[in-house]
């Protein structure tokens, strides 16, 4: 019985499989590991600082090389009832200014990809630009941070300050407005995907 496979259909197919496992490595998808990241909001008032720790993360990154190492997706979400300080009248007036029970997320997702420039060691500079969501207010913002390539997956790490108020944010008040917290946010972060 003869084959009604030709040598060429044969080559074909070969370098189909070829080329779609070539595809499958050029994008490496990363997931958000909440248990290694840590985000933390600070800012002040007329009385003192404060500080609040992002207990919940969750979160994308995909990073392709066609030639050129590209990030070209990142979304990182936080549900605003995560957000935990050292005092619950705190946490509870966060709550009441970021509107958690009708916009219960913060979100930042990449609007444009960002090519890596080549580096040594691994670790890249990045100016990222995005959309910020907060208390269903959506802005554009640039971010920027350090992306750094492990054996199992990719670590950010940088800063942002925030004016509450571009978000629609009263800076809340206590004490009859004795305190008075400041209108800037600086979010300190470092996140880790993996594969």
């Amino acid at each position: 019985m003869r084959s009604n496979i030709s040598f060429y259909q044969l080559t074909g197919l070969v370098f189909l499989l070829f080329l779609s496992g070539l595809l499958k490595s050029v994008a490496q998808q990363y997931t958000l590991d909440n248990i290694r990241s840590v985000t933390i909001l600070t800012g002040t008032t007329n009385h003192k600082d404060w500080q609040l720790n992002v207990k919940e993360h969750k979160g994308s990154l995909l990073l392709e090389n066609n030639g050129t190492r590209v990030l070209s997706s990142l979304y990182v979400e936080i549900p605003v009832m995560s957000l935990k300080g050292n005092k619950k009248g705190m946490e509870k007036d966060a709550y009441k200014a970021m509107k958690a029970e009708t916009h219960p997320n913060v979100s930042f997702s990449l609007t444009a990809p960002v090519a890596l420039e080549p580096s040594v060691d691994n670790t890249y500079n990045i100016i990222a630009r995005g959309d910020l969501s907060i208390s269903g207010i959506t802005k554009p913002i640039e971010l920027r941070f350090t992306l750094t390539r492990t054996t199992n997956g990719v670590d950010l790490e940088g800063e942002k300050s925030i004016d509450m108020t571009e978000f629609g944010i009263e800076p809340p008040k206590a004490f009859w407005g004795l305190l008075k917290v400041n209108k800037e946010v600086t979010v300190k972060f470092t996140t880790t995907f993996l594969k």
